[in-house]
């Protein structure tokens, strides 16, 4: 379910009031992916059979922008760039109030438009929804070590939802009522439908840069395409597959399985969980909840959980030990190192954020590799001493 709007007005607020004074000297420096050197491009995308359905403008067509990660081979010297550009840093302190120095002070691993490692075939292709209303720049870490291990990654932005959508040109969309009243359940199916088609939109783009991009252009194995997702995004995943054959294996971190895909997803398909979200009277005041409403809630994830996974034709369910909803959010439990009195255990999970970032990146591309690749997976067979912090409630 969409639980991170809470968690960001709190950080909101802190980063605000204390964390430039209390920001610890060393500064963060992301993961360095195990695997190839990763390349980072963005596009903005426009639909132009999709009106926009989130303003009043009668003219205004669907756009949004995505961002792709992929095996790269860049220059002997070329430098990661910065975390994020100066005009995506300026909009995420806007909307979240978070000082553009938080960022300066992260480490990223990334080249922007290094050229493609090239690969006979290309790579296949996996398509990312964040959580609802978190910045996509707060996966990096993640989706920078899935890149690595031989995947091209399409990072689907989806503007008026997101708290704030940057497009390569610095245009900014910010969240509004239109685009985030996820708790009606009319606009609910709403948001859900517009999420699926710019996923479905995404991967047709994939296929015209696929022919004529100046650097990704033959770097796309298209028959061989996969989606995920962490929470509203992880629903969205798992409903593309419902109505994009081209799709055919989905993974879901830690989210309710809104829409028809909660019937039953037919293709492989994964649900990473962390523990059950405890949430206090104060915030569900803030959040304009009752605690009958906030146990409904969780009743329609477990039961959309089973649902889904109940027609897979390769159904499983991991429980990562320590984690919780936010930890899914590599970055933003990362910044734990910047401000650990700030960001605790309680916002992001007890288990070390490296270590999380470890796990779910290895069960991700172990998923992928079996299903998208047919390759042997070890992981998903039985429980692995490697990572002892996973244990199986359903598997394939």
């Amino acid at each position: 379910m969409p639980r991170t709007a809470h968690l960001l007005s709190v950080l909101a607020l802190l980063l605000l009031l204390i964390a430039p004074a209390h920001a610890q000297d060393a500064g963060l420096t992301l993961p360095v992916p195990t695997g190839s050197a990763v390349g980072y491009r963005q596009y903005a995308l426009t639909d132009p059979d999709r009106a926009e359905l989130f303003t009043d403008r009668a003219d205004d067509l669907r756009a949004f922008p995505i961002a792709v990660y992929y095996p790269a081979s860049p220059a002997a010297d070329a430098v990661p760039a910065p975390y994020a550009p100066e005009a995506e840093s300026a909009a995420y302190q806007a909307a979240l109030m978070i000082p553009a120095m938080m960022f300066d002070r992260i480490q990223a691993q990334v080249y922007v438009d290094a050229p493609l490692l090239a690969r006979e075939g290309g790579y296949p292709v996996l398509l990312f929804s964040p959580g609802f209303g978190l910045p996509v720049r707060f996966y990096s870490a993640l989706l920078s070590e899935v890149a690595s291990r031989g995947f091209v990654i399409a990072v689907v932005d989806h503007p008026y939802s997101q708290m704030a959508s940057v497009f390569p040109d610095g245009t900014t969309l910010r969240a509004n009522d239109a685009g985030s009243d996820v708790y009606d359940p009319q606009a609910q199916d709403v948001i859900l439908r517009v999420w699926v088609e710019d996923t479905v939109h995404t991967l047709d783009v994939l296929a015209e840069l696929n022919a004529s991009d100046s650097v990704l252009a033959g770097g796309f194995d298209l028959e061989r395409v996969g989606a995920f997702g962490h929470s509203f995004g992880g629903a969205t995943a798992a409903n593309v597959t419902l109505v994009d054959a081209r799709v055919s294996a989905a993974l879901n971190m830690d989210g309710t399985v809104f829409g028809a895909a909660g019937e039953g997803v037919a293709v492989p398909f994964m649900v990473m969980s962390g523990a059950p979200e405890i949430v206090t009277e104060m915030q569900l005041f803030a959040l304009g909840m009752t605690r009958e409403a906030f146990e409904a809630l969780q009743a329609q994830y477990t039961a959309t959980l089973a649902g889904a996974l109940s027609a897979s034709s390769a159904p499983y369910h991991l429980h990562i030990e320590g984690a919780i909803h936010n930890t899914f959010s590599s970055d933003l439990a990362l910044l734990q190192v910047l401000l650990p009195m700030f960001i605790t255990p309680d916002m992001v999970g007890t288990i070390d954020p490296f270590r999380a970032n470890e796990v779910i990146a290895a069960y991700t591309v172990a998923f992928f590799e079996a299903h998208l690749l047919g390759q042997a997976a070890p992981l998903l067979e039985a429980v692995s001493e490697d990572y002892p912090e996973v244990r199986f409630l359903h598997e394939g």
